[in-house]
């Protein structure tokens, strides 16, 4: 969140805004959970754990790193 006003292209914003509103449900939802405030899924804390959702986390913080590497890029669209 905090690096979105840095990034002009809309599809990167696009994407940071995607990215942190999956992390930021996940992490929602286990504390609901941990409360007990939620019923009980299978969907695990983001970065903790092992298994096939560990990978997928990695590559989104990854794309979302690459957003913000180029984000002084100069876009096409006028």
């Amino acid at each position: 969140v905090k690096i979105l006003p840095r990034i002009r292209d809309d599809f990167g914003r696009m994407i940071i805004v995607s990215i942190t509103a999956m992390f930021a449900m996940q992490i929602i939802y286990s504390l609901a959970l941990t409360t007990g405030k939620a019923p009980i899924l299978s969907i695990s804390f983001p970065f903790i754990g092992y298994g096939n959702h560990l990978i997928f986390e990695y590559v989104m913080l990854g794309l979302l790193l690459g957003v913000y590497r180029r984000k002084d890029t100069i876009s096409t669209k006028k």
